[in-house]
């Protein structure tokens, strides 16, 4: 799923080709193999289920910048200060210690990017007690449910992926500005296309 310079919505369908509108507007988007989550521009916090049926449900302001979700429906984000907030499917925001620029999320875990790219991991997620720094530098992350943990290094533009803190990263053919991921799809979003392995 992504967003286009319009605010418009569009999904793909794992093993077909071409995209779908979505209806809404957002400016921020986030997609587990359950839940969509995003942020309009007025700031306000939307959620449906994944697929083109169901309506999106309102959970409030949000002002988040980036934002992630996993398929129990909780959502984290940093805002424009770089604080991370997190919430469970109907609570409200509880703000998570710590700084970063971008935030990925699985149902177990949560992996951000900090200070000078270098990169996080919570046991736990949101629910977790404390920051481990982890080997490597990612401009932004992803991590799906088997915590293969994937992210693109903006200077060059290449893409890497580990599995797990102990993983060593392995370089991934292709150059990218952005990425998401699924438990069994890699999709890249390049200067003008998207593509999914």
């Amino acid at each position: 799923v992504g967003v286009n310079k319009h605010n418009h919505i569009y999904g793909m369908m794992p093993g077909k080709s071409g995209w779908y509108r979505i209806p809404g507007s957002l400016q921020t988007v986030a997609i587990s193999n359950a839940i969509i989550a995003g942020v309009n521009k007025h700031g306000n916090l939307w959620r449906k289920r994944t697929g083109k049926a169901g309506k999106w449900q309102h959970l409030g302001k949000a002002g988040m910048t980036d934002i992630a979700v996993n398929n129990r429906g909780d959502i984290c984000g940093v805002n424009k200060a770089r604080r991370i907030f997190c919430r469970s499917a109907n609570t409200k925001w509880k703000q998570v210690p710590g700084r970063a620029s971008n935030v990925a999320l699985n149902n177990h875990n949560m992996v951000v990017v900090g200070g000078r790219s270098q990169l996080y991991w919570r046991t736990g997620g949101a629910r977790g007690r404390r920051w481990r720094r982890f080997a490597g530098k990612l401009n932004q992350v992803s991590i799906n449910g088997y915590n293969t943990v994937c992210g693109v290094l903006a200077h060059w533009n290449t893409l890497w992926c580990k599995t797990g803190l102990q993983g060593a990263w392995k370089r991934v053919p292709g150059r990218a500005t952005w990425l998401a991921q699924s438990n069994h799809q890699l999709f890249e979003i390049g200067r003008a296309s998207c593509r999914e392995r």
